[in-house]
């Protein structure tokens, strides 16, 4: 669970999760003074930090180098869709073979399969 708390500057938001946190603010376009990350940043980085992770933890168990891959994300809105749109940034010490098993893998990491089903939000009582 993440707990979201004004920080008594406009719209600078710390976000705790246990032990960790970060911050989130608006750029100054929209009132903030731009000092973390704007909210859909944060929607990218679930992703993009899912990829990289996974991407990280098949390369361990596969013996396999990777080198300073990285993944880049990043989300597409408009009236009728919302697509992310990631790019995988390989090594040069990945050969062909093990950049196409790396990319498939990733077509099913954790966070993008959980953005992929139907979303549904509830508010819970909090009396």
């Amino acid at each position: 669970m993440v707990r979201a708390d004004f920080q008594f500057t406009d719209y600078l938001t710390k976000l705790t999760c246990g032990d960790q946190y970060i911050f989130s603010d608006v750029g100054l376009d929209k009132g903030g003074q731009g000092n973390g990350c704007r909210p859909h940043d944060l929607l990218e980085a679930a992703l993009a930090s899912c990829l990289q992770i996974t991407m990280r933890m098949y390369a361990r168990e596969h013996d396999i180098e990777v080198g300073e891959s990285s993944v880049r994300v990043e989300l597409m809105r408009s009236d009728q869709a919302t697509r992310f749109e990631y790019d995988i940034c390989f090594d040069d010490c990945c050969a062909d073979d093990v950049r196409e098993r790396i990319r498939d893998v990733l077509s099913r990491c954790p966070v993008k399969t959980t953005l992929s089903r139907q979303i549904t939000f509830q508010l819970k009582s909090s009396d």
